[in-house]
């Protein structure tokens, strides 16, 4: 059995099994490790590639909801204004339409002083 060759750094430290030993590119880069695993190791850099893309587009997806949601607030102020300004125009109006169902009529001139106090009516002009 072959003995796994030592870099200068495992030499110096005494260690067979240190850190520098497992970040040694010759460790990693058998051509029979790379025929063995080559499939695999593509399938890992695909799935690789596809996440990093995902995240790219997760993270476009947040800017643009953000944006939205930025819009959506504009637009529900400018639609509470709007409906307090409708409300505010509307209060005379339905006064006006409660009035004239109960039979009255608006007023186009101002009202004039009763001139008799015994009758009920009031004198038209």
């Amino acid at each position: 059995m072959k003995k796994p060759s030592h870099t200068t750094a495992d030499q110096a430290q005494g260690s067979s099994w240190n850190l520098w030993s497992l970040l040694d590119p010759e460790r990693w880069a058998k051509p029979v490790l790379v025929q063995k695993h080559g499939w695999f190791i593509g399938y890992l850099s695909v799935l690789m590639l596809v996440y990093i893309a995902y995240i790219h587009q997760c993270e476009h997806r947040v800017r643009q909801i953000s944006k939205i949601e930025k819009h959506n607030q504009e637009l529900r102020s400018q639609y509470l204004f709007l409906k307090t300004e409708l409300v505010r125009l509307g209060q005379l109006e339905k006064v006006v339409q409660r009035a004239t169902a109960m039979g009255f009529k608006e007023m186009r001139v101002p009202p004039l002083a009763i001139g008799h106090a015994d009758s009920g009516k009031p004198q038209q002009p």
